[in-house]
């Protein structure tokens, strides 16, 4: 990866930012809208930068790079505040503000996945003396409650419409990263920088449903949220087609599949096409398929099953997903099934490991589409895992 990563990201930005172009508003002396859009481009450019860092610290195994990107990361939350009509922070935590004896608001933001990742830091608050620690969910991520209400680290959790309690500081949960770093706490190694403390979820305990015995149980999601780019029109779609799955996996021995896909998608067999009629969220599977175990969790006790079945099975295999984040977060072995466009900047783009997670292992596609390469390699694990069992 080279500066030529930049310029791309640069003029990516550029054409998924805004059908008008500031210049042709500029010379229709539009100068508001020109100057509102040339603004966005700048942040955006900014944000892209950030996201060009952080990856390059992976590859390059350069934690320079990560001090350097979080605070332009953070030009992402004035494009949240016009674009996505994000609440701005009410008092926000300056980056020389030790939290010893503060009461801290952490502010949820995009996806689930994103929260089971960054989660982590509030722990790290905690050790750094912080007096409290309230979460403060977004609307989309009201079933993370329960969840969170389990982690040690966090004293207190509301949702986006509740009364806000008394707070010293707010922050949102994706700027941490840079805050913390600033604080003396990093060392010389992205190891440490990036603060891998897995497991720091937990499956509730009480949860009755078991995995089956002396199985290899494998937990599955295939399909991501496919959710636009934030404030952009593009989508972008990290599924992997089910049955290409199943047939990297139907060969190993003695293997029992489930489903954590919860809503977003269900496996058919095409002999019972006619009784239970497709829709897009089915995924027709050859009649000769393995089974797979669908896990429902309860409406007012989401993600309980779930979890349950992550924290008990031998692997989870996921593309990037929430579901992968959550699984990796909890400690167990999770195959991260990655395309070679539209890869998140936090795995890099070369490394099969990632300091965000010692439990992950990142399966690449090595040309766009072709899942060929990262199915044999995990193909390879499971029948290794079963040879030494």
């Amino acid at each position: 990866m080279n500066k030529n990563y930049y310029v791309v990201a640069f003029i990516c930005t550029l054409i998924n930012a805004n059908p008008h172009d500031p210049d042709t508003l500029f010379a229709q002396a539009q100068y508001d809208q020109a100057a509102s859009l040339y603004e966005q481009y700048i942040q955006r450019a900014s944000v892209n930068y950030a996201q060009c860092l952080i990856a390059l610290g992976l590859d390059e195994h350069n934690p320079d790079h990560w001090l350097k990107a979080w605070p332009a990361f953070d030009e992402r939350l004035p494009l949240e505040y016009s674009l996505n009509k994000r609440e701005p922070l009410l008092k926000p935590l300056p980056y020389s503000q030790d939290p010893s004896g503060c009461i801290i608001l952490a502010r949820t933001e995009y996806g689930a996945g994103d929260t089971y990742t960054f989660v982590r830091y509030l722990k790290l608050l905690k050790q750094m003396g912080a007096k409290k620690v309230i979460v403060m969910l977004q609307p989309s991520q009201r079933f993370l409650s329960h969840m969170l209400a389990r982690c040690n680290y966090i004293d207190q959790v509301i949702e986006h419409d509740e009364v806000l309690p008394f707070f010293d500081y707010d922050v949102y949960l994706m700027s941490l990263p840079g805050l913390i770093s600033t604080k003396g706490i990093t060392a010389t190694t992205p190891d440490t920088v990036y603060h891998s403390d897995a497991p720091y979820l937990y499956a509730d305990p009480d949860a009755p449903i078991k995995v089956a015995p002396n199985k290899v149980n494998i937990a599955l999601s295939w399909r991501a949220s496919k959710n636009p780019v934030a404030g952009g029109t593009r989508i972008i779609d990290r599924d992997i087609p089910l049955e290409l799955l199943l047939n990297a996996l139907k060969d190993i021995p003695n293997v029992e599949l489930y489903s954590i896909q919860g809503s977003r998608g269900y496996p058919v067999k095409r002999s019972l096409i006619n009784t239970t009629p497709p829709t897009d969220m089915c995924d027709i599977i050859p009649d000769d398929a393995p089974n797979i175990i669908v896990v429902h969790d309860d409406k007012d006790k989401p993600l309980k099953n779930t979890m349950a079945i992550i924290a008990q099975c031998d692997a989870v295999v996921s593309v990037d997903t929430g579901y992968a984040n959550l699984a990796a977060a909890m400690g167990t072995r999770t195959f991260f099934l990655l395309k070679k466009e539209n890869c998140d900047m936090r795995w890099g783009t070369q490394r099969n490991i990632t300091p965000w997670y010692d439990s992950a292992v990142l399966l690449r596609q090595e040309v766009e589409g072709d899942w060929g390469k990262p199915l044999d390699e995990l193909r390879e694990f499971f029948f290794y895992l079963k040879k030494h069992q």
